[in-house]
């Protein structure tokens, strides 16, 4: 079943060069006790040169909560423009690729 728009977080988060801790991150996002809220997480990557990109594009393959989005601009005011358009949630979370989050963040 569809999440609502009105139990629906959308999650923003620019990346850049985040192979050895994207997987960690996003798998922390993914398992947040939300209760009746539901995720989605616009993974915006800056146009890596490292395996960020093989490694979110994995994650978002078997779990469709996760969005590769590439920001060809680089700019991560671009990558907040990119997410916020594409968000379909009634709130939207900015975060940043260099934290593991508490399962209740």
């Amino acid at each position: 079943m569809e999440p609502s728009k009105n139990n629906l977080i959308s999650i923003v988060m620019p990346i850049l060069n985040e192979e050895k801790i994207i997987s960690d991150v996003l798998t922390s996002l993914l398992n947040q006790k939300l209760y009746e809220y539901k995720v989605e997480i616009f993974a915006i990557d800056g146009n890596s040169n490292d395996s960020t990109p093989d490694i979110i594009k994995k994650i978002s393959e078997t779990d469709d909560r996760v969005h590769y989005m590439l920001n060809k601009k680089r700019k991560t005011p671009f990558a907040f423009n990119m997410g916020i358009k594409a968000a379909r949630g009634y709130y939207v979370a900015i975060l940043g690729a260099h934290a593991i989050y508490d399962e209740d963040y």
